[in-house]
């Protein structure tokens, strides 16, 4: 890549003159499904004033459950503070099995099934589909949760 280019702006965005994004989003897109699929969760910390390309990595964060933390400096107290609270651990006064694990939770899954006359259509919040086939799922998908 040349030197000369240089980095988009909003303006760019929304005037569409973004030449790398589809192939980026597309990259992102399929290592996402991959991660899903695998029961991982992509959690993005970065510190920058310049383009890092989280607009290309949204669904990365968005269909494995992540989050995202997006500051000036590593030296933020917003950015110290949050990935303090990502890694907190259970106390020592919590039940004998969590006691010094990390109070995250992991490939969680929620199945809902409903009588016959009602069907899921989609989802609203951090999660992706399971793709199961069954009565209670709808042939026409609504949307998907991010």
């Amino acid at each position: 890549r040349s030197l000369k280019e240089n980095l988009r702006s909003h303006t760019d965005i929304q005037k569409g003159n973004i030449p790398h994004f589809k192939e980026a989003e597309k990259h992102y897109q399929q290592l996402s499904a991959r991660c899903v699929a695998s029961y991982h969760v992509i959690d993005i910390f970065a510190s920058s004033l310049d383009q890092i390309g989280l607009l290309e990595m949204k669904s990365c964060v968005d269909l494995t459950g992540g989050l995202v933390v997006l500051a000036d400096s590593f030296g933020q107290s917003v950015f110290k503070e949050s990935l303090r609270r990502v890694f907190s651990r259970h106390a020592v006064d919590a039940l004998p099995n969590d006691v010094g694990h990390l109070t995250m939770a992991f490939a969680g899954t929620l199945e809902c099934i409903t009588s016959r006359e009602y069907r899921v259509r989609g989802a609203i919040g951090p999660c992706s589909s399971l793709n199961k086939k069954s009565p209670s799922v709808s042939d026409n998908p609504l949307g998907q949760g991010g």
